[in-house]
């Protein structure tokens, strides 16, 4: 996630394992999981906020998320 290069995910342009293990121990953060720790914890973070809503808004994330509902 270089903010001056353009790359979105944490290895460069394109997602791979490194952000399937990232992104939802992140969202864990936003979502409560956690004593102490509010739920807009991220929101001081404009990049890792850009970055889990980069990742959550790919078609294969929407796809999974979908068929569990």
């Amino acid at each position: 996630m270089d903010k001056n290069s353009g790359d979105l995910f944490v290895c460069g342009a394109d997602p791979n394992l490194a952000d399937c293990s990232l992104a939802p121990a992140l969202e864990r953060y936003t979502l409560g999981y956690f004593d102490d720790v509010p739920e807009e914890v991220l929101g001081d973070i404009p990049v890792m906020t850009r970055y889990l809503a980069t990742f959550k808004a790919l078609p294969q994330v929407l796809a999974y998320q979908q068929s569990k509902s």
